[in-house]
């Protein structure tokens, strides 16, 4: 949630820079340009919002009913979600090394698809203050697709890996908001998937997610 948190506070500061006149060396376009750019951004973000609390009311009646599922391309979503939080991951200084094979497909819902890598590709910089390396790589296995997705960061204590993926739980009591892993692990398993991790501490984390196979891959395979 440190996105919304960066607009936010982008937003308050143009209201300071507004009282105490410092727009006023700016020309009237610029201003105008200033103030739509800054409150663009901040609607999309509290939109952003809204649905990621629709959704955790969502989930208190988990269904895997019909929710749109789609072909979707794993790497044309990586590389989405990779642009929207590259400026985080350069002011943590984190390297991004992206070995998803660019014909893989899955199927399931899009938007979900690119809210589990919003969600942890957050998690995984927020773990490398001060630098680290982001990898995400996939495989097919028995008929599926194996994402990974790994950093170097500070890891995870053994007895806290269980409690990851729990509602309100987090391990970075200042930014954390304690819903983002247990939203990953609603919306892989109401897309047909699974999710588990492998940590060590001072070494990093690993995400593991299983994910259906596109109907026209499978029928490739068969």
């Amino acid at each position: 949630m440190e996105r919304e948190g960066c607009h936010l506070a982008a937003f308050f500061s143009l209201l300071a820079d507004a009282r105490q006149g410092r727009l006023l060396h700016l020309t009237p376009d610029d201003q105008e340009h200033r103030i739509r750019e800054k409150l663009e951004k901040v609607i999309t973000q509290l939109e952003r919002v809204s649905s990621l609390a629709q959704r955790f009311l969502d989930f208190s009646k988990p269904s895997r009913g019909d929710i749109g599922f789609e072909d979707v391309n794993l790497e044309t979503a990586v590389k989405g979600v990779l642009s929207w939080v590259s400026q985080l991951l350069e002011k943590e200084k984190v390297r991004v090394q992206n070995q998803v094979d660019p014909e893989a497909t899955v199927s399931m819902n899009q938007r979900d698809l690119e809210e589990i890598f919003v969600n942890l590709i957050t998690n995984a910089y927020q773990a490398m203050r001060g630098g680290g390396t982001l990898c995400i790589a996939d495989e097919i296995q028995d008929g599926r697709i194996r994402v990974f997705v790994s950093d170097t960061g500070k890891g995870i204590p053994s007895d806290k890996i269980k409690q990851v993926f729990d509602p309100f739980v987090s391990h970075d009591k200042e930014k954390g908001t304690g819903l983002g892993l247990y939203i990953v692990k609603k919306l892989v398993e109401r897309n047909w998937g699974s999710i588990q991790l492998a940590s060590e501490v001072g070494k990093g984390t690993t995400f593991q997610i299983d994910l259906p196979l596109s109907r026209v891959r499978r029928r490739g395979e068969d």
